[in-house]
């Protein structure tokens, strides 16, 4: 079996994919020759004939030859690829609902600083009012207090 004729002209692209289609049609081969020895029960024999096409250089072109633990083990590596993809977005999404409670804990705490400074301003006055009824009532009290005890 022949994998790649040299052409006689052509650019470095036509030889690349004569070589791929080489390399594709012997794997293709190998691996109908697989199925046929497992179809026969010969497992030994499928094997080794997968064995043949995954050694075989074409990497390059993404192909890749699977058995039953390989094949698992890639089903394995996309479900937590995926798995992993999902976490991430759910993160993002997190991340966002973080961001609208910083931002409504940011203006609680502006209508806080609001209250309390109208509350305090408002207690201040209060204060300021009564201490300025208070003070002429304790000037009469201390006037007639110094009238009583004098007048003793």
């Amino acid at each position: 079996m022949t994998f790649w004729t040299s052409p006689a002209s052509g650019s470095a692209d036509d030889i690349e994919e004569e070589q791929s289609a080489a390399l594709r049609e012997a794997a293709g081969n190998l691996l109908a020759k697989a199925l046929d020895r497992l179809q026969m029960g010969q497992e030994t024999a499928a094997r080794k004939f997968i064995g043949r096409a995954a050694a075989l250089p074409y990497d390059a072109h993404r192909i890749i030859v699977a058995g039953p633990t390989t094949l698992t083990a890639l089903l394995g590596s996309m479900s937590m690829g995926f798995k992993t993809l999902a976490i991430q977005k759910r993160s993002s999404e997190a991340w966002q609902i973080l961001a609208q409670v910083k931002s409504e804990f940011e203006k609680s705490g502006a209508v806080w600083d609001k209250v309390v400074k109208q509350q305090l301003g408002t207690a201040s006055k209060t204060a300021s009012s009564a201490g300025s009824r208070h003070r002429p009532s304790a000037a009469r009290y201390g006037r007639w207090r110094r009238l009583r005890w004098s007048s003793r």
